[in-house]
């Protein structure tokens, strides 16, 4: 009866055994996955803290890039806005040059009116001094129509002075002005090559 319980015994210590060694190589291969999985772990973080910092990165770079794109847009907006105070500006340099030149088509009709009329008065100065060897008695009044003509004369060739100097300035104006237009289309047009 011993003997059949030592055999038992020694049976069940066999396969004890056996399960010991069965678990101690599962547990040596449990533990082998499990470093294995703990180093897999590993590079995964060490590959997701790497593409957090390409995140980073990235999202540094789109706030760069946003902050370019506000730049451009507020500098656009700026370039729009000056764009449209030239255009304004040229309407009315473009305006004022149209008056100019009324101006001065007015002031030249005015010279030829004038010049018609001085040299109306100059024939007439003529016929006078004729007419005064002619009648001889009439001499005094025709002195008086003489010194009359000539006062007119003087007065005329004076405004004729004063509208050929207002001519004169308000060519050189008109100058000055076809010139300031020119530079502001100049501008403008480098302006939208800029911008293009």
């Amino acid at each position: 009866m011993h003997k059949m319980e030592e055999q038992k015994l020694r049976k069940r210590n066999y396969i004890l055994e056996k399960q010991r060694e069965k678990a101690a190589m599962q547990s040596s291969q449990w533990n082998s996955k499990y470093q294995e999985t703990l180093e897999l772990v590993k590079l995964k973080e060490m590959h997701a803290a790497e593409l957090q910092k390409n995140v980073q990165e990235e999202k540094n770079k789109l706030k760069l890039q946003q902050n370019l794109y506000e730049q451009v847009r507020s500098d656009r907006n700026l370039f729009s806005k000056q764009q449209v105070q030239s255009e304004d500006e040229i309407a009315e340099m473009k305006r004022k040059s149209k008056i100019m030149k009324h101006q001065i088509g007015q002031l030249k009709e005015e010279i030829q009116t004038k010049d018609a009329a001085l040299i109306n008065e100059h024939f007439a100065y003529k016929r006078l001094q004729d007419e005064m060897k002619v009648n001889k008695r009439k001499l005094s009044k025709r002195i008086e129509v003489l010194a009359t003509a000539d006062q007119v004369l003087a007065s005329q060739n004076a405004e004729i002075k004063n509208l050929r100097r207002s001519l004169n300035e308000a060519e050189a104006a008109h100058h000055h002005q076809t010139r300031l237009y020119d530079d502001v289309v100049t501008e403008r047009v480098i302006f939208l090559m800029i911008l293009i």
